[in-house]
């Protein structure tokens, strides 16, 4: 899952490469790669994020029917703005409900850049990425994600991950999220 933000004629600023988006997981890892082109006095910055690792099957999540699972971790992305493409992280938690063939994240709440975004999925096959929208003033969130890692019969994939996007007035980001089972 990847997300990545670009702007004209801006400078980058970066977190640091110790970013803890999620520390107990186990399952997955996050990625980050820059780029800045600069030619005949235009330039272009670029940050990209994503995640990788070993995805969680439909029937894992089948055998964690009938139980409720809580995440929490955190987020990574690239704020584009007034000439400076800006790397902010936040944070997230999330449940979610698993049944035999489907699941459903009843609600996912994430902080990030000073705003705060609540947001729910629908009934979403047990073989299919989730997707959630939430909102915070003038500002919409969009996020997908799935989850990670082998399950033991009757518990729930132990991480869970995803891409976001953010967009508003003058305000756009991008960027992953991490987190494990509390």
């Amino acid at each position: 899952m990847t997300s990545s933000i670009g702007q004209e004629k801006s400078s980058m600023r970066l977190v640091g490469d110790e970013i803890p988006l999620c520390k107990d997981c186990r399952f997955l890892k996050w990625h980050r790669k820059t780029t800045s082109i600069t030619d005949s006095g235009n330039s272009i910055s670029e940050i990209q994020h994503w995640i990788s690792g070993t995805a969680a099957t439909a029937s894992d999540l089948a055998e964690a029917a009938g139980k409720t699972a809580t995440y929490s971790g955190g987020l990574v992305g690239a704020v584009a703005g007034a000439g400076i493409l800006q790397e902010k992280t936040g944070s997230f938690d999330a449940r979610v409900q698993f049944g035999v063939s489907a699941y459903q994240v009843k609600n996912f709440s994430a902080d990030f850049d000073g705003s705060r975004y609540s947001g729910a999925s629908g009934l979403t096959p047990n073989n299919t990425v989730f997707h959630l929208t939430g909102a915070s003033g003038t500002r919409t969130l969009q996020a997908g994600g799935y989850f990670f890692g082998g399950t033991t019969r009757g518990n729930a994939p132990p991480d869970i991950g995803g891409h976001f996007k953010v967009t508003g007035h003058d305000y756009h980001a991008a960027g992953v999220f991490a987190g494990s089972q509390r």
